[in-house]
């Protein structure tokens, strides 16, 4: 219970970049980025350039997210809640992605984005 508590306490914020491209070109987020969706000219020039300012090693270039959830409640529910859940006490994989952002080789980059909707299972 408390630890419900703690970490729903914790403040979260939209993360709208992804951390390849900081390990990629040595810089801070606040480079290239403002308030979403605004770039600052940089950010622009390196959008245009196609991810390629930077050679940090290619493993970095490789960022993973998961979402999950966990649903308890004071009655079980008869059936289950959802096709493929219990009556109660139930762990969802909400939702994982993967992603790739940075340069290939010279002069060609790229941002690639896949994701799992667990919920869906799509």
């Amino acid at each position: 219970m408390l630890a419900g508590f703690v970490l729903t306490a914790i403040p979260v914020y939209n993360a709208w970049a992804i951390p390849s491209f900081a390990r990629q070109t040595g810089l801070p987020c606040t480079s290239c980025h403002t308030i979403y969706p605004q770039l600052t000219a940089f950010g622009r020039q390196f959008k245009v350039n196609g991810y390629t300012l930077g050679d940090g090693p290619f493993y970095g270039r490789i960022s993973a997210w998961a979402q999950g959830s966990f649903t308890h409640t004071e009655a079980d529910q008869s059936g289950g809640a959802a096709p493929g859940f219990g009556v109660n006490n139930n762990f969802a994989f909400d939702q994982g992605s993967f992603f790739f952002g940075g340069k290939i080789i010279d002069k060609v980059g790229a941002f690639l984005q896949g994701t799992y909707d667990g919920v869906e299972r799509v």
